[in-house]
C-alpha cells in the first residue's frame, strides 16, 4: 500500500466520488446519454450523436478554461439551444433534469465493503466528500439513496463550488471547512490530474486509488509529484493511524441546487 510514509499525522480523510467510493463508467455515461436523448420527447427530433457530443465537450471544458465549472442548468439550456436551435423551455429543463438525475442515481451501485469501511473510518476521525459533478443534487440524491450521507461531515461539490479539482479552490474549501491545516488531510482520489496532482500541489497528503480506470485518462509528466499511498481496496485505511481534528465547523454546507425545481 505504501509508496512512501505519511508525512504528517492524519486528522481528517476526503475522498473523491466517482471510481473511489463507486465505480463511474463509460456504459453509466452513455446510458445517462440515451436517457437525456429520450427525454427530448419524439417531437423533437435530435440525435443521440448531438447530445452525446454536447455533453462530451461541455464535460471537457474545464480542463480548458481554468478549470471553472458549468453548472447544471446553464449545461442543459446549452445543449437545448445546439442541439434544436431553439431557447430552452421551462418544462424541457425539468424534463431533462429529472431524466439525468434519475439516470445518475440509478446506476450508481455500492460494494457493501465500502460503506462498511466509510462507517468505521468515520468513528475515528472525520470524513469529507469533494467530488467534480456538474450537478450538485445527484450526488447528494446518490449519497442519501446509499445511506453514505451521515459518514461524512463536509460534501463539497463542484457545481457549489464554481470550479473543478485540480483548481487550488476545491481543495481549499475543503480544508476550511473542515478546520484542520492542508497536510493534515489524506485525499483518496482515482484521477492523477484532478485527485493526485490537485491535491498534492495544494498541500495535502493522497492516497492514489487504483481499482478502476476513470473515464479520462491522463498522461503523467516529469514534473508530477508522487502521492504517499497507492490503495487498490479502500479497507487498507483501517490500517493507517487517524487522529480527529481539534474543532469542526458546526454543520456541513448547505446543498444548494443551481437548476431547476
Amino acid at each position: 500500500m505504501v509508496s512512501q510514509a505519511l508525512q504528517h499525522p492524519v486528522r481528517a480523510v476526503a475522498f473523491d466520488y466517482g471510481n473511489t467510493l463507486i465505480q463511474f463508467n463509460r456504459q453509466q455515461l452513455d446510458g445517462i446519454i440515451d436517457r437525456i436523448t429520450s427525454a427530448f420527447g419524439p417531437g423533437v427530433p435530435v440525435s443521440r450523436e448531438s447530445v452525446a457530443d454536447c455533453l462530451g465537450r461541455m464535460r471537457r471544458e474545464p480542463y480548458d478554461n481554468g478549470f471553472h465549472e458549468v453548472p447544471w442548468l446553464i449545461q442543459m439550456e446549452r445543449l437545448v439551444r445546439e442541439v434544436t436551435g431553439q431557447p430552452a423551455s421551462p418544462v424541457q429543463l425539468r424534463a431533462l433534469d429529472r431524466a439525468h438525475r434519475e439516470t445518475f442515481v440509478a446506476s450508481i451501485q455500492l460494494e457493501p465493503e465500502v460503506l462498511s469501511t466509510l462507517e468505521a473510518l468515520a468513528k475515528r476521525t472525520t470524513l469529507a466528500l469533494l467530488s467534480n459533478y456538474p450537478c450538485s443534487a445527484s450526488i447528494h440524491e446518490s449519497l442519501r439513496s446509499l445511506g453514505l450521507t451521515s459518514c461524512f461531515r463536509q460534501v463539497l461539490v463542484s457545481e457549489d463550488l464554481g470550479v473543478v479539482k485540480p483548481h487550488p479552490r476545491a481543495f481549499s474549501a475543503l480544508v476550511d471547512a473542515l478546520v484542520v491545516r492542508p497536510e493534515e488531510v489524506l485525499f483518496v482520489g482515482d484521477n492523477w490530474v484532478a485527485d493526485v496532482q490537485g491535491a498534492l500541489r495544494a498541500g495535502l497528503q493522497v492516497a492514489h486509488f487504483r481499482r478502476w480506470s476513470p473515464p479520462e485518462i491522463h498522461e503523467r509528466s516529469a514534473t508530477d509529484l508522487e502521492p504517499q499511498l497507492e490503495l487498490r481496496d479502500l479497507r487498507e485505511l483501517l490500517d493507517l493511524p487517524l487522529a480527529r481534528p481539534a474543532t469542526l465547523r458546526p454543520s456541513a454546507p448547505t446543498e444548494s441546487r443551481r437548476g431547476v425545481a
